[in-house]
């Protein structure tokens, strides 16, 4: 073999490698849901499924959306909520972590909420606090883990808007 072609060689199979994985990883979230006066926008799975409808009784946090996978074997859900005055004083906002770049699930922490049945993960952006609430079985595959990340990463925060309560003080009106 020629040694000054090799490496060449290497480096195009490295790179359709890289652009396969690329494209097969940004497939994996052909749906997307975006909110102007929420100031959220994000892609999530095909098979999902996402509402804003808040079913709890609790309003504050108020939830932003609830993304949820149900298969005869097991029920994913994740939440993601935003604190709001009065519960959030915004002098408090040097407590809450910055968003992370690249969402990890081994991040996630049992909290001590009552707006989700699994771990959280809080963090802060644009001077806005947000909880993600995440139910995800020990079975879950590699895929699903790896599709909850994708939908994490791909989440964008506005400064402008705040996820409004459906219910208690403030609320807005479900169709």
């Amino acid at each position: 073999m020629n040694w000054r072609v090799a490496p060449a060689v290497l480096g195009s199979v490295v790179a359709l490698a890289i652009a396969g994985c690329g494209r097969s990883a940004g497939q994996t979230l052909g749906h997307s849901f975006s909110s102007r006066s929420d100031g959220i926008a994000l892609r999530y799975p095909a098979g999902w499924m996402l509402t804003t409808a808040n079913h709890g009784y609790v309003s504050d946090p108020a939830l932003c959306f609830d993304v949820s996978k149900v298969t005869a074997q097991e029920i994913i859900d994740l939440r993601v909520v935003e604190y709001l005055p009065p519960e959030l004083d915004p002098h408090d906002l040097s407590f809450y972590r910055a968003r992370p770049r690249h969402f990890h699930l081994s991040a996630f922490r049992k909290g001590d909420n009552d707006w989700s049945p699994g771990k959280d993960v809080s963090f802060r952006e644009h001077g806005r606090v947000f909880f993600a609430g995440l139910a995800l079985p020990g079975s879950a595959d590699d895929k699903t883990r790896r599709e909850i990340v994708q939908l994490l990463d791909s989440l964008q925060i506005s400064p402008q808007g705040r996820c409004r309560p459906t219910s208690g003080v403030g609320s807005r009106r479900l169709p």
